[in-house]
């Protein structure tokens, strides 16, 4: 009986791809979509942040060993496309961008509603995309919804909110902080938790 425990404890106690992850043999990755991102008390232009969020999803073509995506959601990646949210990303609306105080969420509902209208030619697999909420300059963080969903139906197979510290010299470095700081502890959910 002990052993028994021991050995639920062990199972109910351990970290799990959901099925359609795991019986994936590779993910596609479709980048980090700032759209509908607040800036919280930043200095910066809404235009300065527009800029930089090209730059930031650059990186994990720029630096792969630092930006791992293979190592951090343990799957082989079959395709990295930026060019949807890099679309999605430039038409961000300058007068909503940015707010003073306060915070931002985004609902399971809206998370949903974007991954539906994402325009990605794949129909087969399964694509993870990060959907930035909000870059918190008072706080020094950022928080994201890393979503993994069936390209075929655009269901979605997982959506987990995340958030990493920021930091670093110059406006693209300090938010990419929070980037690599979500890979580097990513986890999958508790098993019976997703």
């Amino acid at each position: 009986m002990v052993f028994s425990a021991v050995l639920m404890l062990g199972v109910f106690g351990a970290v799990a791809q959901p099925r359609k992850i795991q019986e994936a043999s590779s993910l596609n990755y479709y980048g980090i979509d700032f759209s509908s991102v607040r800036v919280i008390a930043a200095g910066e232009s809404a235009y300065d942040f527009i800029d930089v969020f090209g730059k930031i999803n650059q990186l994990v073509i720029m630096e792969p060993e630092k930006y791992n995506l293979r190592k951090a959601f343990r799957k082989e990646i079959g395709k990295i496309d930026l060019s949807t949210v890099g679309a999605l990303n430039e038409k961000t609306d300058p007068e909503t961008l940015k707010m003073y105080s306060g915070s931002h969420r985004l609902s399971e509902k809206t998370i949903a509603q974007k991954v539906t209208e994402y325009q990605i030619p794949d129909k087969e697999g399964i694509g993870v995309v990060l959907i930035a909420e909000q870059l918190d300059k008072p706080g020094g963080a950022a928080t994201y919804h890393v979503v993994f969903f069936d390209l075929a139906t655009r269901e979605i197979v997982l959506s987990k909110w995340v958030a990493g510290k920021a930091g670093g010299f110059g406006l693209r470095n300090y938010w990419a902080r929070s980037v690599y700081r979500v890979l580097s502890k990513w986890s999958y959910p508790k098993v019976g938790k997703n």
